[in-house]
């Protein structure tokens, strides 16, 4: 389902996946009753997983306690910081973990935990890293794409897109795209791309790969085994070192194809604060712009009904300054085709309404440019 028929791009962020029960970053580590999650992962199965669940949530609440951090993203990366070269936050982490109790709020775990502590007080980074890939993962468990009629829009979506023409960058880790059918290419490093599906690219990997080479393997064999690390660039100082290391190739292709495109969608993606370096690749790729189709360029984004709030404004100054010589382009004004322009359209609208009707605003001749 190219837009204006021509080479489209859909960047997806954690509000693609929002409807469908996919947590966004305020969501993640909040406080549970202790089995629920081994309701998802039951130790049997996935040993130390419901485990390592518990303990990050605790650990996140009391250090937001202490104001060590405020949300998800800092805690991660004052975690991922503390396993590496800073001292400072190591021992920080160190002392936390002694005055952290299980004892609050009748959450306390069952004396099946055994070591659960302590194995998270010796695995910050391992442990954390592993729950997050698990609150991304749960809501997927016993997910019914095809017959579950939350999952309509994205279903019409897969099977409007072209193969030859839609190609799809994701910073999501679920595997919502993977559920969608084989229609998908999820290409990973060195791989080859397969014929007539719709290229991937999962920019900050995904629960389903294994680090260190980002070789796909299955979802469940990375949470059966208690020591596997899923390839995730979570936020912290390892995310720049995992993106250039070992996500590199698909980063490389991914630009090439941003340059090139004719139409470039934006949805639940809003260059969030964890994505910094990323959001300046992204751009720095549609600088380039070497679209050529009639001189036009298309960006859609899809963030939501309130198209005039501080947040999108934020993203479509941003995404202005990618225009470079274009001017920008009013899409009810009478115009000469060959003019260089770049049109920047808001979409009132969550995904899921954007998805399920995509294929009827193909062109989007009626809709005012914001």
């Amino acid at each position: 389902m190219p837009i204006c028929n021509t080479k489209t791009v859909w960047v997806l962020g954690a509000g693609f996946s929002r409807s469908l029960g996919g947590p966004l970053l305020d969501d993640l580590f909040r406080l549970r009753w202790w089995g629920y999650d081994e309701a998802f992962y039951p130790r049997q199965e996935f040993p130390c997983l419901a485990s390592d669940l518990y303990w990050t949530r605790m650990f996140f609440d009391v250090g937001k306690e202490h104001r060590l951090w405020d949300n998800a993203e800092q805690f991660l990366a004052y975690v991922d910081d503390g396993q590496g070269p800073n001292e400072t936050k190591k021992r920080v982490l160190r002392l936390l973990m002694r005055s952290t109790s299980s004892e609050r709020s009748g959450l306390s775990p069952s004396p099946g935990d055994g070591n659960g502590r302590d194995r998270f007080s010796e695995n910050f980074a391992l442990c954390t890293r592993r729950a997050m890939a698990a609150e991304c993962d749960s809501f997927l468990r016993d997910a019914n794409p095809l017959i579950d009629e939350k999952w309509q829009p994205y279903r019409r979506w897969a099977g409007a897109l072209h193969t030859d023409l839609d190609v799809v960058l994701s910073f999501n880790y679920d595997l919502v795209i993977e559920e969608l059918g084989d229609k998908f290419d999820i290409r990973v490093p060195q791989s080859s791309r397969i014929p007539d599906r719709v290229p991937v690219f999962k920019l900050h990997g995904s629960v389903d790969w294994q680090a260190p080479d980002a070789s796909r393997v299955t979802r469940d064999s990375i949470f059966r085994s208690p020591m596997a690390c899923p390839l995730i660039a979570a936020p912290g100082t390892s995310k720049e070192t995992k993106v250039v290391s070992d996500l590199s190739p698909l980063w490389r292709e991914a630009e090439e194809h941003l340059e090139a495109a004719g139409a470039i969608v934006f949805v639940g993606y809003s260059f969030p604060k964890s994505d910094v370096g990323a959001g300046f690749r992204l751009r720095e790729a549609m600088r380039r712009d070497r679209c050529g189709y009639l001189k036009r360029r298309r960006i859609d984004l899809v963030l939501g009904p309130d198209i005039n709030g501080e947040h999108i404004n934020r993203v479509a100054t941003l995404l202005r300054a990618c225009g470079g010589s274009r001017s920008l382009f009013d899409i009810n004004d009478s115009t000469d085709a060959s003019t260089n322009y770049l049109w920047l359209v808001r979409q009132p609208l969550w995904a899921e309404d954007f998805l399920g009707e995509a294929q009827l605003h193909v062109g989007f001749h009626n809709l005012d440019l914001k």
